[in-house]
């Protein structure tokens, strides 16, 4: 009974934990290197793309890219690798984007697609 106990209060705390690095993360990502998307180059994307191999063999989308690059500046400039929180701060960008910049990813995935 004691060692459920802990490991419910040990799994609250990681969410509690990932909670507070996905606030941080969404207050300190650069969105002007998100907005536009400042990869442009298709094959540059395919290429970040394939270093998924679990993802289902299926057409790109403008999320699955906006996710990429989401994960690409999160590494890079904020040195966080957990892909739990960067797909929540993807989430959250995609849903505070505006039609326009929606429409960019969506044109940028339909690039890649012709591509493949």
């Amino acid at each position: 009974m004691n060692r459920q106990r802990n490991n419910r209060a040990a799994n609250n705390q990681n969410r509690r934990d990932r909670v507070v690095e996905r606030d941080n993360l969404v207050a300190n990502i650069n969105r002007a290197r998100i907005f536009p998307p400042y990869v442009q180059n298709p094959n540059r994307i395919l290429s970040l793309l394939r270093r998924n191999s679990r993802r289902p063999k299926r057409k790109y989308h403008g999320y699955d890219l906006i996710y990429v690059i989401t994960k690409e500046e999160a590494r890079i400039h904020n040195h966080v690798t957990d892909d739990i929180i960067v797909r929540n701060v993807a989430n959250v960008l995609w849903r505070e984007s505006t039609r326009g910049q929606k429409e960019q990813y969506i044109s940028l995935a339909r690039d890649v697609n012709y591509l493949i």
